[in-house]
């Protein structure tokens, strides 16, 4: 029986290129210099720049395999991490100080629950139907798509609980931080998240059926 234990989901999903967006200063316009900016100013920008640089190296793929589980795309996967980072980047100097991998996974999952909520975006397609992109990874491969399928049966909310705590290893506390989200709803979240998982990971009851 597979079983979803802290740090049980893998991190190798399949990953298109997520690259650097061009930076953009906080009213999202690209930063123009005319000669007439002071020292301190350009030497502010420089530092912001580079503290995002550092995070945008350490977290891009990380908040990209996040996205791909939650929604089961990775193509819409690498559209959200790549709007979440623009707009990390927009309120750096307010959140930089503050963890901003959690505020940036927060506006994936707003994403993907304003997506689901309204019906803005075409329906997922199962991650099933990428195996083409992963098959040399064998097994883990296989789980890796059980789990996906899986997934895929819950809500948008659920789901990223699950993700939060079993994939980015987050504590209750911390999930309901991120979601902003009553603990005790947490709490039920990931039971009752658990008890859909179950008959859906189980060998035994897939096989009967």
């Amino acid at each position: 029986m597979t079983t979803l234990s802290r740090g049980r989901l893998q991190r190798h999903a399949p990953l298109d290129a997520l690259q650097p967006t061009t930076a953009i200063d906080q009213d999202g316009i690209t930063p123009f210099d005319d000669g007439l900016t002071s020292d301190r100013s350009r030497i502010g920008l420089s530092t912001r720049d580079e503290e995002f640089r550092a995070f945008f190296v350490a977290e891009s793929e990380s908040l990209q395999r996040f996205a791909t589980l939650l929604t089961g795309d990775p193509h819409q996967a690498a559209d959200l991490a790549q709007e979440a980072m623009v707009r990390t980047y927009k309120h750096w100097r307010r959140i930089r100080n503050e963890r901003p991998g959690p505020y940036a996974r927060r506006i994936v999952v707003n994403l993907v629950r304003s997506a689901h909520r309204y019906k803005k975006v075409r329906e997922l397609k199962p991650v099933g139907h990428q195996s083409d992109r992963v098959e040399a990874q064998g097994g883990r491969v296989d789980e890796w798509l059980r789990i996906s399928a899986a997934l895929e049966e819950l809500s948008p909310v659920r789901r990223a609980t699950v993700l939060l705590r079993f994939y980015e290893d987050m504590s209750e506390h911390e999930i309901s931080a991120v979601l902003d989200r009553p603990l005790g709803t947490v709490k039920s979240d990931i039971h009752r998240a658990l008890n859909q998982l179950r008959p859906l990971l189980d060998d035994t009851t897939r096989e009967k059926a």
